[in-house]
């Protein structure tokens, strides 16, 4: 005798890979967008021919796949198992995550997720005027300004009568409003 027929399902082969690479910042500019440098490798291709490989990203923590009904920032990499990309257009300020992935006709093969924050944009300076000086004082006005809008929390100016580097711990900060 011949037993039972049964029905029964494959489990799909997708590639695998061992990780995405640690994003490191690639550029912060003067702009309010940042980039960030990143990759994946890839182990296996489980027997099909990978057909793209990339990175996926975004602020969702668990990036995944873009389908008809969802969208998600991406970037196409080269024919290489060890491949690096470049994301663009980060916004500062923000916490990104980064995911590798590997497709083949089976399916879409992800490594784990790895994540990297942008800092918002250091101010600067513009000195606006200078006049009043007597022997004991001085009248500076300055605006301090970012190009990405983040709070500016504590501003004032540092001085000192000594010639060597200023530091706020150990020299004379006035604060303004």
């Amino acid at each position: 005798g011949y037993s039972a027929q049964g029905v029964f399902t494959t489990l799909a082969q997708v590639p695998i890979l061992s990780e995405t690479l640690t994003p490191t910042i690639n550029n912060l500019g003067t702009s309010n967008t940042s980039s960030a440098l990143t990759g994946g490798i890839i182990t296996s291709s489980n027997g099909s021919s990978i057909i793209e490989r990339g990175v996926l990203y975004g602020l969702n923590s668990i990036p995944t796949y873009p389908t008809n009904n969802t969208s998600q920032d991406y970037v196409v990499a080269d024919n290489q198992d060890n491949f690096n990309v470049i994301c663009i257009r980060l916004d500062r300020n923000k916490t990104y995550y980064f995911r590798a992935y590997a497709k083949n006709a089976d399916g879409i093969g992800y490594a784990p997720v790895k994540s990297l924050y942008i800092p918002p944009e250091i101010p600067r300076i513009s000195l606006m005027s200078q006049g009043g000086i007597t022997s004991s004082s001085i009248i500076v006005t300055a605006e301090a300004y970012t190009y990405d809008g983040s709070q500016i929390t504590d501003k004032g100016f540092i001085w000192s009568t000594s010639s060597s580097p200023l530091d706020l711990t150990l020299n004379t900060k006035v604060n303004s409003n």
